[in-house]
């Protein structure tokens, strides 16, 4: 027990004379603590703007869907009034043979009313006829002393002409 009682008295002289001093040790608790609470307010920050974009982020990702959605609407919009588009071209194409085809027969008749026009103005000129158009019809008015003779039922030469 002997050899006991020596190493721990020197053990705890030698123990003491290996440290250092206070001045020395709060200085370096003050460096650590300085460096933790930098650490921490850098921590907040970087906390605080991850939150930040976060949010950011998620504001963009339900305006991306808003847009996507009425993206999507707008195309079917478009496809509705493309479709819709085709079927008034097909009215109208119809609607313009129908119209030439009218104007085709109009104007055939036109020809056919202006031979018969100029074919009948001889006896216009000289009074035998009159032509009248009543309601978009034509009509021929014959005087009365070109058909027949007074009393008499034969038809007469100029009113077979007339006829």
């Amino acid at each position: 027990m002997r050899p006991a009682r020596i190493i721990v008295p020197g053990l705890a002289l030698v123990l003491g004379a290996c440290g250092i001093s206070q001045e020395v040790f709060d200085k370096e608790v003050g460096k650590w603590k300085a460096a933790t609470e930098q650490c921490q307010t850098e921590k907040d920050a970087a906390l605080a703007e991850k939150a930040s974009l976060e949010e950011a982020k998620k504001k963009l990702t339900d305006e991306n869907a808003q847009l996507t959605t009425e993206k999507t609407a707008c195309l079917d919009e478009l496809a509705k009034v493309a479709t819709e588009k085709g079927a008034v071209q097909g009215d109208l194409n119809a609607a313009l043979a129908q119209l030439k085809l009218m104007r085709d027969i109009a104007a055939k008749q036109k020809a056919t009313l202006d031979a018969l026009m100029s074919g009948l103005q001889s006896m216009v000129t000289a009074g035998k006829i009159k032509i009248v158009r009543r309601n978009g019809r034509l009509v021929v008015e014959i005087a009365e002393n070109i058909l027949f003779d007074s009393g008499k039922s034969a038809l007469k030469a100029d009113g077979k002409d007339a006829l």
